[in-house]
């Protein structure tokens, strides 16, 4: 699972071997990085689309090798992508920055959350609980969302499926489409 390196290749063969049946988690072997889990790895080398990827498919954010306790989580390493610029003077670098903040910030959301899957959840979790809200008189809903409350619950929760909110991962990235973008 490591080793990505073509920057346009890095995110479809991570999906082709999660595919495969590759474990998301599993550790690197020997070498250099021994006992790095894919995640930290693409943190690491700021493939934040793979660790995105990787996210959703269930790696672990706080996945540190059992023999291996000492090496940070791939948050920590984040946030020192973060906070450890390597200025040089150029534009480029202060753009790479921004991304880097970016990422530990989505990050530490989904470490908030408590799982990938909790924090894409959440905002449709807040539609249904002031669905319910307004359906106890408790509430009143937005005029956006007035029709859709007033919706039978079997219609809505159908809506629901198909909703797409900026949590969740673009599609290029979701597929499985595995061919290399141009």
């Amino acid at each position: 699972m490591h080793g990505c390196s073509p920057e346009q290749r890095a995110l479809p063969i991570m999906k082709l071997l999660v595919s495969a049946g590759a474990d998301v988690n599993k550790p690197r072997g020997g070498g250099l990085c021994a006992g790095v889990s894919p995640l930290m790895f693409s943190v690491t080398m700021k493939k934040y689309n793979v660790a995105k990827y990787l996210l959703s498919q269930g790696a672990d954010v706080n996945y540190v090798a059992p023999d291996e306790t000492w090496r940070a989580d791939a948050l920590a390493r984040a946030h020192y992508n973060a906070n450890n610029p390597n200025w040089e003077g150029y534009e480029s670098r202060a753009r790479e920055s921004d991304v880097d903040i970016e990422f530990y910030h989505f990050l530490r959301s989904v470490v908030d959350a408590g799982s990938w899957k909790f924090y894409v959840r959440a905002p449709r979790v807040s539609l249904v609980v002031l669905r319910r809200l307004c359906e106890k008189e408790r509430a009143r809903p937005p005029p956006e969302l007035a029709r859709l409350f007033t919706l039978d619950k079997f219609i809505f929760w159908r809506v629901l499926s198909f909703w797409r909110n900026d949590r969740d991962l673009p599609h290029h990235i979701t597929t499985r489409d595995t061919t290399a973008p141009p």
